[in-house]
């Protein structure tokens, strides 16, 4: 089976060097993002036609999202959104992989969980085998070679040892060396040493996973389990049916009320409002989550399904009433980018829970593939709306450049909010350590970050507030 897979070789060498060369060394995130998904995309494609398997066309859309968030990537200079990106794209890699060489047509979100697991250990077990497959190719014709490359590797720890201590023995062999690894060649030998991790990394990656999904493949589709008897899950959604039911009806008095039916005493409306916003945001993703496992896990019982969807109807309740809280406190306070990520994430909730009522009444629903390409959707658009900018906009247009609100701009948000600074000449009224911050953040600072990212990790975003600033 390692030599039917040996052509895997140069799509997965390809891919490293195409990794290594982008991102070796880079200052951050830009179009190099796209580029790579593309060739990675492209490769992939490659390799699995080799494989001819029934299911390619399945990965067709996964390969589509992660494509589309690494556009996002150079379209925001906002770091958290491109780590979440990243981290998308790798879930979106592995399941494009698992689509395409499984049958995946009953799966609900334990089949597709348990498939990317046992991908990733499969993946990990398929290691050696590049190595193995060059060292059987190079064998006969240069047997020596091996024998080389081995006694090279094993000098590297004797070097270590042996040079610190002629460098501490002799003070002109210490100067020599000082002037060797530390002057002339530090920076070469740490870019030679990333890209060639980069590379291996990336290699490794590439043909570890497809050659992990494409073993015994057939092995891969999900037998159908015995459920639980629902009469458990029954009994426990009823007793959180009513506690819910209680706890909505307070919601629906004292918060969305206004407190007319009166407040607990020592507690004003705006402190009440602003209270629980993240227990009550747990709270609705552990019904989500819980809906989803009573699905999976027990036998249909209409009585099961009203007291779920009865669980759900209380949950939009609970996300209502914090995105009401969260909305108060903006009101109050003002926006900041955590702020409006918990607003997406009540969104996201919502439109999960949509999703999951509708699964509740018809289990031929396919709620993961549902959940995954809403939350992609929704991604996309919450990253590229750029919301330093937003948050940035509503604080100066609500509360005018003020101190609090320059320091936020200043301090907290991305590159992305650079443009809304640009507008305001107002920041001369400021106090001097802030003005001063101001003044060189967009004089100085914007023109050395975009000029040390470089043609490789160009990033729009700054090169939008460079020229938002060269045009004040």
């Amino acid at each position: 089976m390692k030599s039917e897979r040996s052509f895997l070789l140069i799509p997965a060498a390809f891919t490293g060097l195409c990794f290594s060369l982008l991102f070796c060394r880079v200052r951050g995130i830009g179009i190099n993002s796209p580029v790579f998904a593309a060739v990675l995309t492209a490769c992939f494609i490659y390799a699995a036609k080799r494989f001819e398997p029934k299911n390619l066309k399945r990965s067709y859309p996964y390969a589509a999202g992660l494509l589309l968030l690494a556009l996002s990537d150079c379209l925001t200079a906002n770091e958290f959104v491109q780590r979440v990106n990243e981290l998308g794209i790798f879930i979106l890699v592995i399941l494009m992989i698992t689509e395409c060489f499984c049958d995946s047509g009953s799966w609900q979100f334990g089949g597709y969980i348990s498939a990317c697991v046992r991908l990733v250990f499969s993946a990990l077990g398929k290691v050696p085998e590049p190595a193995a497959l060059l060292f059987r190719r190079g064998g006969a014709r240069s047997g020596r070679s091996k024998y080389v490359a081995i006694g090279l590797v094993l000098s590297i720890p004797l070097l270590l040892i042996v040079l610190p201590l002629l460098a501490s023995a002799d003070l002109v062999f210490g100067r020599l060396l000082r002037q060797i690894f530390v002057w002339n060649l530090s920076d070469t030998a740490r870019t030679i040493v990333s890209a060639v991790f980069l590379f291996v990394a990336a290699f490794l990656g590439f043909y570890c996973a497809i050659a992990g999904a494409s073993d015994h493949p057939a092995d891969r589709e999900q037998q159908s389990r015995k459920k639980a008897e629902p009469a458990i899950a029954v009994t426990a959604s009823a007793v959180l049916a009513v506690i819910y039911a209680v706890f909505c009806v307070i919601q629906i008095s004292f918060l969305f009320s206004g407190g007319r039916w009166g407040l607990p005493e020592g507690c004003t409306y705006s402190g009440y409002a602003r209270q629980g916003f993240f227990q009550l945001l747990f709270v609705s993703l552990l019904n989500v989550a819980l809906v989803i496992a009573c699905t999976g896990l027990f036998d249909r019982s209409k009585a099961l399904d009203i007291l779920l969807t009865v669980i759900s109807g209380c949950t939009y309740i609970l996300i209502a009433s914090s995105a009401y809280r969260m909305a108060l406190y903006i009101g109050a306070y003002g926006l900041t980018f955590l702020r409006l990520f918990a607003l997406w994430f009540l969104a996201l909730l919502t439109a999960s829970m949509t999703g999951t009522l509708a699964f509740i009444w018809n289990r031929r629903f396919s709620l993961f593939r549902f959940c995954l390409f809403v939350c992609l959707a929704m991604w996309l658009c919450f990253g590229c709306a750029r919301p330093d900018r937003i948050a940035a906009e509503y604080n100066a247009d609500r509360f005018g450049l003020t101190e609090d609100v320059a320091r936020n701009m200043l301090y907290e948000l991305s590159v992305d909010a650079v443009p809304v600074m640009a507008r305001y000449e107002s920041y001369k009224d400021l106090p001097p350590p802030l003005k001063d911050d101001w003044e060189r953040y967009l004089t100085v600072t914007v023109d050395e970050k975009y000029t040390a990212y470089g043609v490789r990790s160009f990033n729009f975003a700054l090169f939008e507030a460079r020229n938002a600033v060269r045009s004040k």
